[in-house]
């Protein structure tokens, strides 16, 4: 049995009580027999905004995985350079996001049902490289003597 790995694109939005938000996409894989598990998460653009919906922080490493059935959603993001970082963990109830230019916590708290995750179209410049097969090689084995 092969089990043949899909890419998607998918669009997150997290609302912490205090009314800040975690908005980004991700790109990440599937197995075709089990769509709804997600890993393998790459390509974050993800945004830490304020109450208003100003900019607060920014964030281009992921780390994690997520169901898109249920709330089940262990996702990591940083900033490369800056060391702000944002923390969602259902396993332990947590969802964070840390200031490291102020050195303080920004905001907390889990509800999983304040965690949306959508499917997006995923456009031609997404798509992985087509993977290509190895070319068949023949060999021609001369009958050669072995001394």
């Amino acid at each position: 049995m092969t089990l043949r790995l899909r890419t998607s694109h998918y669009r997150f939005i997290y609302s912490f009580a205090s009314a800040h938000q975690l908005v980004g996409t991700v790109i990440g894989d599937s197995y075709d027999n089990q769509p709804e598990y997600i890993f393998n998460l790459r390509s974050l653009r993800g945004l830490g905004l304020t109450p208003q919906g100003h900019l607060m922080m920014s964030f281009d490493e992921v780390f994690g995985q997520f169901t898109l059935t249920t709330a089940e959603t262990i996702l990591s993001g940083s900033h490369s350079q800056k060391g702000s970082f944002f923390s969602i963990n259902y396993r332990n109830g947590d969802a964070c996001i840390y200031d490291a230019a102020t050195d303080r916590w920004i905001t907390s708290g889990w509800k999983p049902e304040r965690w949306q995750i959508q499917e997006l179209p995923m456009l031609p410049s997404m798509m992985p490289p087509k993977s290509s097969r190895p070319k068949r090689l023949r060999f021609a084995w001369g009958r050669q003597a072995i001394a």
